[in-house]
Order: C-alpha cells, then sequence, then structure tokens
C-alpha cells in the first residue's frame, strides 16, 4: 500500500484567488506546519506603527499634539466629540485604540495562506464552490482554553499543532490540524465539520468551517517570539470507520511534485528550522477579540477586510512612510536597527522619529532596553557593535 497524499493550495496573500495546488506527503505536511516563516519585515512594521500610536497618544495628553498629515484624524476626533459635549480625551484614546486593532488586521493581510483542499481542475478562483474534497480536519483554539484540554479530544489520532501570528502567554491561540485517512467529499463537509466542533464542546472557532476555508501557515515577527509546534504520534482520522460519512473521496493521484513548493519550503522565505518552546517574554503587540483568525475564512472575508471599524482611517493612510533608503548590511542588520528604533522612540515616548543623538546616549538606552527585558543579550552585543561602527 502506497503512502497517503494530501492535498493543499496555498495563495500567497489574503487578497490571492488563484490556489496554487499541491500533493504531499504526511512527512511533508507535518514540517510545512511546524516550521514557522520569520517575517522580520512585516514584524518591525507593526512594531513601529505601534510605537508611532504610542507616540500620538502620549503627545495628545501632553498637549503637544499638532496638526499634521497624520494626526489631523485624531484630532478631527477630539473636535466632534467636544461638539457632542464628550470627552476628548477618551475619543483620542478610543482612536488610537482601533488604530492598533487596524495595524494587527493590516498585518495578517500579508501572511501565506493554505487550505487543505484539492480544487476541481477548471476551477475559476477559490471558494468552496470549487472545492473537490479536503484532506485534513484544521480547529483553532482562540478561547483561551488549556491545551492539555483541547487535545484530550483528538488524542486517538496523528495530529499537529502550532501556534498561530496572535498567540501570546497572555492569549494563547493554537491551530491542530488532524489529517484523514480519507478525503472528504465537499458534499460531506458541513456535517463532518459539526461532528468535530460537537466533539470539541463548541471551544473552536466556528468561522472556518466552509469547505474554501483558508488559514495562515506558521509564522513569527522575529525569531525570539514566543511560539510553539509538535505533532502527536497516532493512526489518521478516518471519517468513514467513525461513522461521520458514508464513503470517503476518491484519493487523488500523484501529481508531479513543484520545483519550488510555496507550501513545504519556499526558498525566498527565511524559516527558523528549529522550533523549542520559547519561554515567556514580554509581548511587543497583541491582537484583541478583533483581530481573530476567521479574518481568513470564506464567509468572513469579504467583511471582515473591506469595512474600517468604526470609521477609522485606514492605519496605512496615517502611518504611511516616506520613501526612506534600506540601511546597509545584511537584513538581520536592517531588521534589528529597524526594532531599535522602534524601542528607543518607546523609551523617549514624545517623538514619532527616533534619531541616535550622541554616542553616551544610545550606549545608556540599549544598556536599559536590555535591562527591562527588551533585547536579549546578544540582541544588546549585536546592537552595541553596529552603533559603534556607525
Amino acid at each position: 500500500m502506497t503512502d497517503p497524499l494530501f492535498a493543499v493550495c496555498t495563495f500567497q496573500r489574503v487578497f490571492d484567488t488563484e490556489p496554487i495546488q499541491e500533493l504531499v506527503s504526511l512527512e511533508e505536511l507535518s514540517r510545512a506546519l511546524m516550521t514557522f516563516e520569520v517575517k522580520l519585515q512585516l514584524g518591525s512594521k507593526v512594531e513601529r506603527d505601534l510605537a508611532r500610536i504610542d507616540s500620538f497618544w502620549a503627545r495628545w495628553q501632553a498637549g503637544q499634539l499638532e496638526e499634521g498629515k497624520r494626526t489631523s484624524p485624531i484630532l478631527a476626533a477630539a473636535r466632534q466629540a467636544r461638539a457632542d459635549h464628550k470627552d476628548p480625551d477618551e475619543a483620542v484614546r478610543l482612536y488610537c485604540e482601533e488604530l492598533r486593532v487596524d495595524i494587527g488586521r493590516n498585518a495578517k493581510k500579508d501572511l501565506r495562506i493554505w487550505s487543505p483542499t484539492l480544487y476541481k481542475e477548471d476551477a475559476p478562483k477559490r471558494g468552496s464552490d470549487h472545492v473537490e474534497h479536503l484532506s485534513c480536519l484544521v480547529l483553532d483554539y482562540d478561547s483561551g482554553v488549556p491545551l492539555d484540554d483541547a487535545l484530550e479530544a483528538w488524542s486517538r489520532w496523528f495530529h499537529l499543532v502550532h501556534t498561530t501570528w496572535s498567540h501570546t502567554p497572555e492569549q494563547p491561540k493554537y491551530r491542530v490540524i488532524l489529517p484523514l485517512a480519507a478525503p472528504v467529499r465537499a458534499e460531506d463537509w458541513p456535517n463532518f465539520w459539526q461532528w468535530a466542533f460537537a466533539r470539541t464542546g463548541g471551544v473552536v472557532d466556528s468561522a472556518p468551517k466552509s469547505a474554501g476555508s483558508t488559514f495562515a501557515l506558521p509564522a513569527i515577527p522575529r525569531p525570539q517570539w514566543v511560539h510553539r509546534s509538535f505533532k502527536v504520534s497516532g493512526p489518521l482520522l478516518d471519517p468513514v470507520a467513525e461513522g461521520v460519512v458514508s464513503c470517503a473521496a476518491t484519493a487523488p493521484a500523484a501529481r508531479t511534485a513543484l520545483v519550488i513548493s510555496p507550501f513545504v519550503h519556499d526558498p525566498d522565505c527565511r524559516y527558523l528550522e528549529e522550533n523549542p518552546v520559547v519561554e515567556e517574554e514580554k509581548p511587543l503587540f497583541i491582537m484583541d477579540a478583533l483581530d481573530e483568525d476567521e479574518i481568513w475564512s470564506g464567509g468572513a472575508f469579504g467583511s471582515a477586510l473591506d469595512t474600517a471599524p468604526h470609521n477609522v482611517m485606514p492605519v496605512d493612510e496615517i502611518l504611511a512612510d516616506d520613501p526612506v533608503e534600506a540601511p546597509p548590511g545584511s537584513m538581520l542588520e536592517a531588521a534589528l536597527l529597524e526594532r531599535l528604533e522602534m524601542l528607543l522612540a518607546r523609551l523617549e515616548a514624545l517623538e514619532a522619529k527616533w534619531t541616535l543623538g550622541t554616542l553616551a546616549d544610545s550606549l545608556e538606552r540599549l544598556v536599559t532596553l536590555r535591562n527591562q527585558g527588551d533585547l536579549t543579550q546578544e540582541e544588546f552585543e549585536q546592537s552595541k557593535a553596529l552603533i559603534l561602527a556607525g
């Protein structure tokens, strides 16, 4: 008997509609869903944008927020609050909080997504109507349920687990993937998903339940970010043997492997090849309830992305960068310098941009960042060397 193959589709970004179809082995599936892509540039952009929001709020509190391209929508919210006889401080605080949510939402648009689906040969675009069958059951645990309790329902079968982009120690978010012994036809999927949902006690996210639902591949903003992935051995879950569906879909025939697999390994991406459990660290940004992984799911796709909350001006317009020349050195050095700029901007609090200032000031600030846990010792040494060399 040949080893099973699992149909998967990959989409480069949230808005991509053309599926890149692949058939992968269980080993390849496990590797892809246990290996984290390191999104240094995206993580740095999020941290920089959040630092700017913090700076806007600090300058407002100090009475120093002046009219400008980036600040005019915030000041307009304050003027409207006064006109409505409401507290302008609270209006600005809420506006800044909504901008923070928007930053998180925008970040997710740049993550690579996948689905455990075989699309029909003539499918013009992605969507449940064009799915032939599904190869895996994917469940999102975002409500804070203890991981051991969550996995108890699936302990009989082989499954993979990884933390998602939004995961923090304070708000744990896990994805559980169960490869199936035989694929499930698209028309049988609603009943099968409801069986799985009931088996969890209804604690998983119910948004990604359609046959065309998509999910982000494992990704973290930087190597030190809190993350975890592992697999649990066992037989594959068989929906027919469990009596959930009457018959399985026809297993896909072998296809020519892609020269470059965007699902298993893309040479243009940076990955953490080893995925140890990273001890708790102070998070630099947290996604709240308005930024769950349902942003990728079929039915929620349009409404979740097309509407800005509470008429907030799109954050990209408020925080848009003027073109700047990339710093010299490797990508790692550039990302570290960008992160340092963000951290030091927070330290000063009243400036949206940070300049190094004197050498003594820069080194003293590095020591402060290391002592409060924002920089590891290795990052401290690298940063010190970069500043002294500059």
